[in-house]
């Protein structure tokens, strides 16, 4: 005949000492531990234990973790409770109302990383315009200095602005190449360009043909540099010299000097020509 264990209402086997699904004992006439003395249903079957169901639990499986020590069926493990007691929709960490705010993902659900923000670059200033841009204020600010200053770069290029002026009869930019203008004594360039226009002023009023036919001709008068002849350190202290005997002013910053042989075309005549080229200070000016 069957019995049962009176502690967690097991079906145990008449000889049974011990429950095999909680552990507890039996005593040798089966009512300590066991089914109560005189508990019998009338069936046949021994009653089951006081306070617990008039059936046989089926397949029940061990429970852990109960403080009364009363079966659970299918109890899920829960976490995070205090007492023990099943905790129903239990939400992860950091989910609505929990703290964080970190959404967790579920066991192996593809892992997204979070990207930290990418740092705002500052906006660096662009040199490299402002020092080209300022390099090229630089170049145009001397050569501006260079054409309002009179003088050239080269001998050359003073004997053809001299020329290129002397053609288009205007006096103030041959003045600015002209040595006896920039360097005499006893009268200013202003005073020689002032000069000049008098005299043309004069001419085209007497003689109006004679200048109408000269204007025409000086346009049409073609100068060419054949030769440029370095002079020695005594041609030059020689030069210097008559120079200042002639009234010439700052004939000590005299660098060098250079004679120029060129050829001038004028009404259909070529002639051969001499002057010299004389630098000053770094400047080229001619001295006719």
């Amino acid at each position: 005949m069957a019995k049962y264990c009176q502690k967690c209402g097991s079906s145990m086997s008449d000889n049974a000492a011990f429950c095999t699904n909680c552990g507890a004992s039996f005593q040798a006439n089966g009512s300590s531990d066991g089914v109560p003395n005189g508990a019998n249903s009338g069936s046949g079957r021994q009653a089951p234990p006081n306070g617990t169901p008039n059936m046989r639990p089926v397949n029940q499986q061990p429970t852990y973790g109960n403080a009364n020590g009363r079966p659970v069926v299918n109890q899920q493990p829960t976490y995070g409770n205090a007492n023990g007691r099943p905790v129903v929709n239990q939400q992860p960490y950091g989910a609505q109302g929990g703290r964080g705010g970190y959404q967790q993902q579920p066991y192996g659900a593809p892992v997204q990383t979070m990207q930290a923000p990418r740092p705002q670059q500052k906006k660096s200033f662009p040199l490299v315009p402002v020092i080209a841009g300022g390099a090229g204020l630089v170049v145009l600010i001397i050569v501006l200095i260079i054409l309002l200053s009179g003088g050239q770069s080269s001998p050359k290029a003073a004997f053809n602005k001299y020329a290129s002026a002397t053609k288009a009869m205007n006096y103030s930019k041959a003045a600015d190449v002209d040595y006896s203008c920039n360097f005499n004594a006893t009268k200013t360039k202003k005073e020689y360009v002032a000069e000049e226009k008098d005299a043309e002023k004069k001419i085209k009023e007497t003689m109006p043909d004679y200048y109408k036919t000269t204007k025409e001709a000086l346009k049409n008068a073609k100068y060419s540099v054949t030769n440029i002849i370095k002079l020695s350190k005594e041609e030059i202290e020689e030069k210097r010299a008559d120079l200042a005997r002639y009234g010439y002013t700052k004939t000590d910053k005299i660098k060098d000097i250079r004679k120029i042989e060129y050829t001038h075309t004028y009404q259909g005549s070529t002639t051969p020509g001499t002057c010299y080229a004389i630098k000053v200070g770094g400047k080229w000016y001619i001295y006719d």
